[in-house]
């Protein structure tokens, strides 16, 4: 079979071919050196969803009794220790004082511990906040935005990382969460907490709190 003399061949020329290969090579380029970036955003956002389902959770088995050691009339919360920023604990109420009591480990008879939750990135607890959003009413910045406004440095400095430790409880039939600070200070109930995440590049992402069980992530 012969090739018809008249038919013009068609296909790419050198120079399409390096100019098709470049933009191929810048693109990946910027996509390489973004990745950091994104990969710290992703595992940041993870952590705090997950700091959000475990709060839920514990919510949950606040108000349906969960069984705990053959009870079912005990709280669930969540415990968040100042010295500790790499891991949380969801914890049963045994005594009933609204706090999470830490002397026996998770596991072992008597323990109020259900779960201790370890990080397994470098991402960090930076801020443990006490009513940040009841002390600056109508405002509508993010609360990275807030902890990095010079203007309200003293505002976050009187309601952040102020307690040692932070206890979120449920406890049925009241379907509101117990939110309370103690340690530094003496013990204080709170109608909102900000649980503010930092990631090894500086990023910031809080899970709020709300006395009326309200659980958000920004």
């Amino acid at each position: 079979m012969k090739l018809n003399p008249n038919k013009t061949q068609k296909g790419f020329s050198v120079m399409e071919l390096v100019v098709s290969i470049g933009i191929f090579v810048f693109i990946t380029g910027i996509l390489l050196a973004n990745f950091p970036s994104f990969s710290s955003n992703i595992s940041l956002e993870n952590l705090v969803y997950e700091i959000a389902l475990s709060i839920r959770e514990s919510q949950v088995y606040g108000l349906s009794v969960k069984a705990f050691e053959g009870q079912f009339t005990y709280g669930y919360g969540i415990h968040f220790d100042n010295s500790d920023q790499q891991s949380f604990t969801l914890f049963a109420d045994i005594n009933d004082n609204q706090k999470f009591d830490s002397a026996i480990a998770c596991g072992l008879s008597g323990s109020e511990c259900v779960e201790k939750y370890n990080f397994q990135t470098n991402d960090r607890i930076e801020y443990l906040c006490w009513g940040l959003r009841s002390a600056l009413p109508g405002d509508t910045e993010s609360i990275a935005d807030i902890i990095n406004d010079p203007s309200k440095a003293a505002v976050v400095n009187s309601q952040c990382n102020i307690h040692s430790n932070l206890d979120i409880i449920f406890k049925r039939p009241n379907p509101e969460a117990n939110i309370i600070g103690y340690g530094l200070i003496a013990d204080q109930t709170y109608a909102d907490t900000e649980i503010v995440a930092k990631s090894p590049k500086g990023l910031l992402k809080t899970v709020i709190v709300w006395s009326t069980g309200q659980i958000s992530v920004e």
